[in-house]
């Protein structure tokens, strides 16, 4: 066996190592590399597969890979000197989940934007995949519990996802629907008047490209389509100390900056009052951006009182290391959505289409 490890860095802290074994005896070429990528960020490890079997003209597939979630020095040091075949689960391989696969109830709590539905540059244009809401709707006959914890106003994320079983907490937290009952988060109802009043203050924002939305007691401003990101999103942050807006609490996403209501509501904040109405024993929570985050951290204060948890960063082009810190494992894109959706599901005696 050959092996052929590359290292460099990239202004003096990120790492890449790429390594291709060689059955001995083989040609180069005869035979399908396999690839083990690992990348450091700033001195965290970037969760990537950890060993990916590449067939001859086909693009390499990914499926959960284990992560440090506590960013811990010596445990990546640790799995530095591990064999890359124990670093990460293979395509079929969902074993590191089955403690909470065998709680019950079990709750699926996923995000929407970046996990179910891909990215896309205008956000009404973004659709939930068709094999991801059979999926979730397939989990929920089976007893699963699935809960949509989402940026997205209520009424658009039941639009995109279209399954009346499930449970929905949107506009990070400040909106609910259970069995069919909506519910707001308290002390929303002062910011809605604000709303029109940061409509009207921020209207020059749209010359930079920026799409302004009304999200309810809320308001984002999306600069994915501007064709200077970094001027737009700070032509944004600077009109906010200056109009009505200060009275919300900013917070930023993937190419947008949100305007919420100040009162407690988060995604976390959300996942805990979720996961007590739906009364789940284990919760398989899954998200992409830094928002997801709070959802990310709520699932571990529950497995500190007894409720198992598992979290599942989707990977992109744009995930952030916060993201990854707070994980235990990752899926590539919404295909490894899918690809988890599906294993759950026969996990939990379903069959995956």
């Amino acid at each position: 066996m050959q092996l052929l490890q590359i290292r460099f860095q990239v202004n003096g802290s990120n790492s890449v190592a790429l390594e291709h074994d060689v059955p001995a005896g083989t040609p180069d070429g005869d035979a399908a590399p396999r690839i083990g990528l690992r990348l450091a960020v700033d001195g965290h490890e970037v969760a990537l597969p950890a060993r990916v079997e590449v067939a001859p003209g086909r693009l390499p597939t990914t499926a959960l890979s284990a992560r440090d979630g506590h960013g811990d020095g010596k445990a990546a040091e640790s799995r530095e000197r591990e064999p890359a075949s124990h670093r990460s689960g293979s395509r079929t391989d969902i074993e590191p989940l089955q403690n909470v696969l065998s709680a019950r109830p079990l709750g699926l709590f996923s995000d929407i934007d970046g996990t179910l539905s891909p990215i896309v540059e205008r956000p009404e244009e973004a659709t939930v995949t068709p094999r991801c809401r059979n999926l979730l709707k397939r989990l929920t006959g089976e007893g699963v519990r699935v809960a949509l914890i989402t940026g997205r106003t209520l009424e658009v994320a039941r639009s995109m996802v279209k399954i009346d079983e499930a449970a929905y907490a949107a506009n990070h937290g400040l909106e609910y629907w259970f069995k069919g009952r909506v519910e707001w988060a308290e002390g929303v109802d002062e910011f809605r008047a604000l709303v029109e009043q940061v409509l009207a203050e921020t209207t020059q924002l749209e010359v930079a490209d920026v799409q302004v939305e009304r999200k309810g007691p809320g308001v984002a401003f999306h600069y994915r389509r501007a064709p200077d990101a970094e001027a737009a999103r700070a032509a944004i942050l600077h009109a906010m100390p200056l109009s009505t807006a200060r009275r919300f609490k900013v917070s930023e996403g993937r190419k947008v900056i949100e305007l919420r209501p100040d009162v407690q509501a988060n995604k976390g904040t959300a996942t805990r009052l979720v996961a007590d109405r739906l009364g789940v024993r284990g919760i398989i929570s899954v998200g992409d951006d830094r928002t997801d985050v709070d959802m990310f951290e709520a699932v571990s204060d529950l497995r500190s009182r007894g409720i198992e948890g598992c979290r599942v960063a989707v990977l992109s082009a744009e995930t952030v290391p916060e993201l990854l810190s707070a994980v235990d494992y990752t899926v590539e894109g919404v295909e490894g959505v899918e690809w988890l959706l599906g294993e759950v599901l026969k996990a939990v005696g379903g069959k995956s289409p």
